[in-house]
Parts: structure tokens; sequence; C-alpha cells
């Protein structure tokens, strides 16, 4: 799919296009114009322009244009709340809002001056940004520069690190799942999946993007093995394992489909 914005792309305009890759279009093309362009050109090349007036994913009062895709595309991830909080506080210059959006900001600017002829550039770089950005919500806000790799999650466990759905409980900090009060013993692959489906539940993933992001594109893996793994989190998890539902030439999904 096309999805086309401003030329010069930084902060919300970056943070857009990385969310659209890593959660919402397995096959993004993004486009840039000048402002004045943008609907003329989504019109003329049917793609979905974003982060420009008078569109419906664009900002939304005192919320940024990522805040409007994680609504109308149902991301409901903790970590994508807190991210969208950083993303705000950095693109509105509301620095008030998160300690990590003065150096969001930071970055961005210095990425901007670096890549200021090659917007496509400064999504290749600014996804890197982002990706880190993601991973520390998800997993390393509990670690400090003197980091013990012995101890992990801390000695507590916040409530972002929790996905829950129906009698399922995954603890992503501590890689503890819990079905009906009864503790599972999942290999690491197995968690890193029953993760990326969770936190996605109701949408499609194509075998290449649990490639991506749970086996990062290992040079022993293909589509095989997350079929093979997927088969084997159906049987760890017992009865919810059915949640897991197989769509036939496209991937697998979580629970039952999103609304249209």
């Amino acid at each position: 799919m096309r999805w086309i914005t401003r030329a010069r792309p930084k902060i919300d305009r970056v943070a857009c296009p990385w969310l659209i890759a890593r959660f919402i279009d397995d096959e993004p093309q993004f486009l840039f114009a000048p402002p004045e362009d943008v609907l003329r050109q989504a019109t003329e090349l049917d793609a979905v322009p974003y982060d420009v007036d008078d569109v419906a994913l664009s900002h939304r009062g005192d919320r940024c244009s990522f805040d409007a895709f994680l609504d109308d595309y149902h991301l409901a991830e903790p970590a994508l709340r807190d991210l969208a909080t950083i993303v705000r506080g950095a693109d509105t210059d509301r620095l008030d809002l998160s300690p990590q959006s003065a150096g969001l900001l930071a970055v961005s600017l210095g990425l901007s001056r670096l890549c200021m002829d090659d917007d496509h550039r400064m999504l290749a770089h600014g996804f890197v940004v982002y990706d880190a950005l993601y991973e520390w919500l998800r997993y390393g806000r509990s670690e400090s520069h003197g980091w013990n790799p012995g101890r992990v999650g801390g000695t507590g466990e916040p409530a972002w690190d929790t996905l829950r759905s129906g009698s399922l409980e995954i603890h992503v900090g501590a890689r503890r799942v819990v079905v009906d009060g009864r503790v599972l013993d999942l290999r690491g692959k197995e968690f890193a999946l029953l993760v990326a489906l969770v936190a996605r539940a109701g949408r499609v993933l194509s075998r290449d993007f649990l490639l991506q992001h749970v086996w990062a594109y290992q040079a022993d893996v293909n589509s095989r093995t997350v079929d093979w793994h997927v088969a084997a989190l159906r049987r760890s998890l017992g009865p919810v394992g059915a949640e897991i539902v197989t769509v036939r030439g496209a991937g697998y999904r979580w629970g039952d489909e999103l609304p249209a």
C-alpha cells in the first residue's frame, strides 16, 4: 500500500511510517510531497495521506498523527501507547510529557540535518531510533547502566509489562505465561511468538512479519520454521491455543478478526 505525507519528515512523520511498517502494512511504500501537493498526489497515486490538514490520520486536538494511527488501527499495546506520549512531547514541544521526549527531539533534529536531502534515508535511520525506543519500553525500563544480566525484570513487575487475553496472562519482563492460574513453561521462541501474536490480537501477521520480529531473519530459518513453532505453541497452550487462527495464504491471527 502507498502512504504519503509532507516532505522533510521528522518526529511524528518518522514515527508514523515506523508504526505502519512494523504493525500495519507488511509491504508499505512511503511517498513524500510538498505540503500543497500531498492530497493531489494521494488521489493520483491511490495513496493514503497522513499528517496533513483535513485527513483522518492527522493531529487531533493536542494529540499527534501517531496517536490517530494507534486509535484507528486498534493498536493498544502499552509500550506503543507510552511511545505515543514520547512522540507527542517531542513533536509538540511539550517536553514535560515524558523525560524521553527531549532526547527524541534532539536525536530527530540531528538526523534531520544529516539526512536533509534524502527523506527515505531519514526513515531508515529513524526506524532504528524507534526500534530502540520500542524495545526499551517493552523490556528495558527496569535496567540501569550498571545492569546485572542475571537480574530480569527488577524487584517488581510494572503493569505495562503485562498482556492479557481471556484466561491468558503474559508477564513480558519476567518471561512468564499464566493460563487459568497455571504457569506454563514455554521455550524462548514460543514465548516471543506468543507475545508478537497477543500484542497484535485480531490482526493477521504474515510469516515474513513473524520471521522478522521473532527470528530477525536468521539465515537458518524459513516460513516452515514459523509453522512448526506455531504448532508447538498451540500444544503448549492447551485449549487456549485455539486462539491462534491460521488464515490461509496470509499468516496467523490471535483471536477474532478486528471489525472493519
